[in-house]
């Protein structure tokens, strides 16, 4: 399933590297304002920090953005 413009995936599970991988739309990318990957229709962001992932996600809900965790 292709995420919609608004979306802001993420898991709590590593990839085999260490990082937690966020996949967002092209709307939620620019309105967050984070340097992401280009992956076909949306966008990968990448970090070690599930900090960091939480803050995304916090943000994206308060901008009314479609979070699923």
């Amino acid at each position: 399933m292709r995420p919609p413009v608004k979306a802001v995936w993420t898991s709590r599970r590593r990839t085999p590297d260490g990082y937690y991988v966020v996949v967002l739309g092209l709307y939620a990318k620019a309105v967050l304002g984070v340097d992401a990957e280009p992956a076909g229709r949306f966008y990968i962001y990448k970090t070690k920090s599930w900090q960091e992932v939480l803050r995304l996600v916090n943000k994206a809900r308060e901008l009314g953005l479609d979070v699923k965790i």
